[in-house]
């Protein structure tokens, strides 16, 4: 959806519909992708406005959660939503992962090899020359494991893992000893932590070398915020 000022699109809020499990229920999403006003259009309302609407389209087509990922605290909160779970944000070098296992070689994937659609995906993947993929593949040529890293062409890194994509703890610690395999010359990679996994775990004397990395460049550390919001969309636009 998009919103012309003086004949020039100035607004524009996308969204996707998905699934999203809460507990033991797949209940149907709407993904607000993106929303984009121009200087031009800022502090009148269009954002919010375009926003609201392709929400409400998408609960008339069955969606019965809303969520998106938020510039800064408050600004949706107008519009229903409220925080989503907290995410750790794990730094780490990769020789201190305590995996013990030789790593696979990995082949290249890309976006057309994955389930979901090109376009929930392709912004995230950036541009070629800053990021690149490495991925396993089953006997019938099917990806099923993989990692997408930004940080392409820096010597030492750091590397921030823009997603890990696995289907069991056995894929996870493929995708670890990869990226333990970089620690001859990688110093760094950032991350956000697995789900129902402690990173902590897996990396050699944690407290150690977070306090001899210290106010560094490289500090190793783990810190928790909240990116995304969420909200249940027949609240509102029930009838």
């Amino acid at each position: 959806m998009v919103v012309d000022i003086n004949d020039e699109p100035e607004v524009m809020a996308t969204s996707s519909i998905g699934t999203i499990c809460y507990q033991d229920e797949k209940l149907k999403l709407s993904a607000i992708t993106g929303v984009t006003a121009s200087l031009l259009a800022r502090k009148q309302g269009f954002a919010g406005r375009l926003t609201a609407t392709r929400l409400a389209l998408d609960a008339e087509k069955g969606a019965e959660v809303g969520a998106l990922c938020i510039f800064d605290q408050g600004y949706y909160n107008n519009l229903g939503f409220g925080n989503g779970n907290c995410e750790r944000i794990v730094s780490f070098t990769p020789s201190t992962l305590k995996i013990d296992r030789k790593v696979k070689t990995p082949g290249l994937p890309n976006h057309c090899a994955v389930t979901l659609p090109e376009y929930a995906t392709q912004a995230e993947m950036g541009s070629k020359e800053k990021n690149m993929g490495f991925g396993y593949f089953d006997k019938k040529g099917n990806l099923t494991h993989h990692i997408w890293i930004t940080g392409k062409g820096k010597e030492q890194g750091p590397y921030w893992i823009q997603w890990l994509a696995y289907e069991n703890l056995d894929q996870l610690m493929d995708l670890l000893a990869l990226m333990k395999s970089f620690e001859e010359q990688i110093m760094m990679i950032r991350m956000v932590e697995p789900p129902f996994i402690q990173m902590q775990d897996f990396i050699e004397k944690p407290f150690h070398i977070k306090a001899i990395t210290r106010k560094s460049e490289n500090q190793n550390y783990t810190y928790s915020t909240a990116y995304q919001l969420k909200r249940e969309n027949k609240k509102i636009f029930q009838s």
